[in-house]
């Protein structure tokens, strides 16, 4: 969360927020977000998942090409949960902030269910969580925007990228590198097989699991981008990065990407070509993670854990240690 944001937000842009959509107050919880202020909110008894963001990170119609996009998604089968429009009629509302910018608020349906852990991600849960993303990519081929400006920008267009920016200090060493890793990644090719709208961010805390369903949520980063980015991410997270593994860590990932690959290519196809740079897709993502956290994660918010996995990404980035050395082209 951008601190220029926390320190003009309050309970007044909230409670405006929760009006617009026909809650209140007193039937409001919240539940945390790193980007956005995010609740959950009781209306007429159904429950709903508020977001609030600021017009320093996001514009009206940015946020509406994410929830056009859901909706597009959710009405041709997808188990997503729909935005809701307000009392207005919007599914955007614009609040004042003191700073001259405005607050955006946005509203979701509450999916039913519980967020995944290592116990319930069984195989025939990385299965399926496989196979909504490919049914998520598939589907992006037939998706339009409802209107041109709703359009979301191509993966390499985020803030993220700009390496001149972000990586000072020591850091700056790492920018001819990085201009490397992400041209390599650019110039693979842009078709209908590898290349659409996708959710860019699946990792196993943005679904739930509902009665061996997958119900897929928080497409804030959904953007153009490869297919690929949505087989790749889930894997970096989901083969075992964030945990310490038994001793057969590679058995692990390789079951991870095996077992999701077969959900995956149940709806959608993967191309081998572009299936082989998997481990350039896994740098990308490390080399935004390491870029992300890098600048969130500062003072007392860096435990030793957090910096173990700070340098864990830097050196994913930098080759100097390669996340699963693994022979990709037995999978396909």
């Amino acid at each position: 969360m951008l601190k220029e944001t926390k320190d003009i937000y309050s309970d007044e842009i909230l409670y405006e927020a929760l009006t617009r959509f026909g809650g209140d107050k007193d039937n409001v919880k919240d539940i945390g977000g790193f980007e956005a202020f995010v609740y959950e909110a009781t209306i007429n008894d159904k429950k709903y998942i508020l977001k609030i963001t600021h017009t320093i990170r996001r514009s009206v119609n940015y946020l509406m090409g994410e929830l056009d996009y859901v909706n597009y998604l959710a009405s041709h089968g997808v188990p997503t949960s729909k935005a809701v429009e307000s009392v207005n009629g919007n599914f955007v509302e614009s609040i004042d902030a003191s700073d001259g910018g405005k607050f955006l608020a946005y509203l979701f349906e509450k999916a039913e269910g519980e967020i995944s852990t290592k116990e319930s991600r069984t195989d025939e849960i990385i299965q399926t969580w496989g196979q909504v993303s490919g049914l998520m990519n598939r589907l992006a081929a037939g998706y339009k925007p409802s209107k041109p400006e709703y359009k979301r920008q191509i993966w390499y267009e985020d803030d993220v990228y700009e390496f001149d920016k972000h990586l000072t200090g020591e850091d700056a060493e790492l920018i001819p590198l990085c201009h490397q890793i992400l041209d390599e990644v650019k110039t693979l090719p842009q078709t209908k097989e590898t290349f659409g709208m996708i959710h860019g961010d699946l990792h196993q805390g943005n679904f739930f699991i509902n009665k061996g369903q997958v119900l897929p949520f928080d497409f804030d980063d959904c953007e153009y981008g490869y297919y690929m980015n949505d087989i790749a991410m889930p894997y970096y997270y989901g083969g075992g990065l964030f945990k310490v593994m038994d001793d057969d860590a590679v058995g692990y990932a390789e079951n991870f990407l095996s077992q999701f690959l077969k959900g995956y290519q149940k709806e959608f196809s993967v191309p081998k070509e572009i299936f082989l740079q998997m481990p350039e897709f896994l740098r990308v993502r490390a080399m935004i993670l390491y870029i992300i956290l890098n600048q969130a994660w500062v003072g007392d918010m860096r435990d030793d854990e957090k910096n173990e996995l700070i340098i864990k990404f830097r050196r994913h980035t930098t080759g100097e240690q390669i996340p699963f050395e693994i022979d990709y082209s037995k999978f396909l």
